[in-house]
């Protein structure tokens, strides 16, 4: 649903909180799928979702005091850009709806002990921050007639969400949870081509917000092959509610223009810029994650349970041996000397 410059995270409802700059290979993105980010156990995985929503604020309430800077800047940004009339109640029960959940869930799987790590409070901080952001925008998007919010659509969206979420048993599960069919149709934009738009989200099914920034706003377009794409400078998140691609499908947006995609064995430099059902791993896109042994240049391109080391995808420490972040089943306790891997909300 959203994309943080600076902070890999897969969370909440909708591909909440996409990656900007940590892709496959290690090179900047302009955007990407939904649902890319890093667990604290180094790897990276799909967007997680959310749940039911009740027992938030005391879950995460230590977490989201302990990050309440970057909780209140945000929220500072969502309420510039609302403004007027207060917060709707429709934006509110919205954005409950998708970033609750996935705190919640992580609370229930996680230990006192895990919920004391730097590793949960870093993440879970980083999904509570994004909620006055989000009330922010939709507040203004209702307000002004942009968007508006299918009830029934939320209903269904939320119970798909609370099933994905009730069997997902540890951290990388949970976070690891995409959206359902259920949920795409929750947000329904109303800006046409070449109106104003703050969020990609505003507009018609289709269509995308061109160019905004957190100072500016873009405009709807449906940029085709060597068209302008992305954001303007200075953009800190972007929340993914409906059908908004970037580019025309057989492109995607590189340096600022929708570029074609790439076919297999040609050279890479992300997960995007290589066509449907294919990966960018160690520079070239390919049909799958690099397997034990195959060569890598981060972890997000080794398959499942595997880690990038020197270049090579290798199968993630188990609790007891000695590590640097990222290399571990469950997570790197790097307080202690040397460093061991340790088990992690139901991992390790």
């Amino acid at each position: 649903m959203s994309k943080v410059c600076g902070a890999a995270l897969g969370a909440a409802l909708l591909g909440l909180l996409v990656a900007c700059g940590g892709t496959s290979d290690g090179s900047s993105s302009s955007g990407g799928a939904a649902g890319t980010g890093g667990s604290p156990s180094g790897g990276t995985s799909a967007g997680g979702v959310g749940g039911a929503t009740g027992g938030v604020g005391g879950a995460a309430g230590g977490v989201g005091g302990a990050t309440g800077g970057a909780g209140g800047a945000t929220g500072g940004a969502g309420g510039a850009t609302g403004g007027q009339g207060g917060t709707n109640p429709q934006a509110a029960a919205l954005c409950d709806a998708t970033i609750d959940p996935t705190l919640a869930r992580l609370s229930a799987i996680c230990s006192a002990v895990d919920q004391q790590s730097k590793d949960y409070g870093w993440i879970t901080g980083l999904v509570w921050s994004m909620k006055p952001e989000c009330v922010g925008l939709m507040t203004s998007g209702l307000n002004e007639g942009r968007i508006t919010i299918d009830q029934k659509a939320l209903a269904d969206c939320s119970k798909a969400i609370a099933a994905l979420l009730a069997s997902a048993t540890t951290f990388d599960a949970v976070m690891a949870i995409e959206e359902p069919p259920e949920c795409v149709g929750v947000v329904v934009g109303k800006q046409v081509v070449g109106q104003p738009c703050r969020q990609p989200f505003e507009c018609v099914t289709g269509a995308t917000c061109v160019g905004y920034s957190d100072a500016a706003q873009g405009k709807c377009a449906v940029p085709t092959l060597g068209q302008t794409c992305g954001t303007g400078s200075g953009t800190s998140t972007t929340f993914h509610f409906g059908n908004h691609p970037e580019c025309a499908k057989g492109s995607y947006c590189g340096a600022d223009k929708c570029e074609a995609v790439l076919p297999d064995g040609a050279k890479c430099f992300s997960h995007d810029a290589c066509a449907d059902g294919l990966f960018c791993v160690a520079g070239t896109c390919a049909a799958s994650k690099g397997a034990a042994g195959g060569a890598c240049y981060g972890t997000a391109q080794c398959q499942a349970g595997l880690y990038c080391a020197a270049k090579i995808c290798a199968p993630k420490k188990k609790t007891g041996e000695a590590c640097a972040a990222g290399e571990c089943e469950g997570r790197c306790d790097e307080t202690q000397s040397p460093a061991v891997c340790v088990a992690y909300c139901g991992q390790g």
